[in-house]
């Protein structure tokens, strides 16, 4: 029942996102399977984000396992950045620092995606209460 339940909240997630970005005109690279979700600005080396969706709604394995989607990201497109959208609850810091020893990780919210996809100049979140 919970694997329902987290799997619909990711796939919310996702859509949100979708959505987000076909709004803004943003051009984007969806995933079919075993990929990261987003590859957002796909032809522009300068601009180009790579971004998975992160709908974690507690505790337990699943906010885990992030780290190794990170690594398994930087190793798969060879990114130096990795972008993790995140659901209401906030990944915990030792996760967060996990991330950033494999590769430099940004965790997002759905509001922080839309004021950099807009072009507005925004201070991340995570500046402000975990450094």
């Amino acid at each position: 029942m919970k694997h329902n339940k987290s799997n619909k909240s990711g796939k919310k997630l996702e859509n949100d996102c979708e959505n987000l970005l076909i709004r803004y005109n943003i051009p984007y690279i969806k995933a079919k399977q075993s990929g990261i979700d987003f590859i957002i600005y796909p032809n522009n080396l300068d601009k180009i984000m790579y971004l998975d969706c992160k709908s974690i709604n507690g505790q337990g394995t699943a906010i885990e396992r992030t780290p190794h989607t990170v690594f398994k990201y930087k190793k798969k497109y060879n990114a130096n950045l990795i972008h993790i959208l995140e659901g209401k609850v906030n990944t915990p810091e030792i996760i967060r620092e996990h991330c950033n020893h494999l590769c430099e990780t940004k965790f997002l919210k759905l509001k922080e995606l839309e004021q950099i996809v807009s072009n507005q100049k925004v201070e991340h979140l995570s500046n402000k209460f975990f450094n």
